[in-house]
């Protein structure tokens, strides 16, 4: 369920691509030359591509806990039936 969850994040367009960066060379929210929606679209594009490296690395993060944590509790219960 939680690969699901995963794969579905992931899905969505927007988000950079290999080598690219969430920054560009300038600072782009303050740019004068940008106007109004060109920088709304460039907040939400990076903001959503955030969101997905947050979810991604929640979700990462859960599903090592519940490894660690079968792992343990397999050594406990081989060691309690030796």
């Amino acid at each position: 369920m939680l690969v699901r969850l995963l794969y579905y994040v992931n899905l969505g367009t927007g988000a950079p691509k290999d080598g690219e960066s969430l920054q560009s060379n300038g600072d782009l929210e303050n740019d004068p030359g940008m106007d109004s929606p060109q920088r709304q679209e460039w907040l939400d594009k990076n903001d959503l591509a955030r969101h997905k490296e947050v979810v991604t690395e929640a979700v990462s993060g859960v599903i090592i806990l519940l490894l660690t944590a079968t792992k343990s509790l397999r050594k406990r219960i081989l060691n309690s039936n030796s």
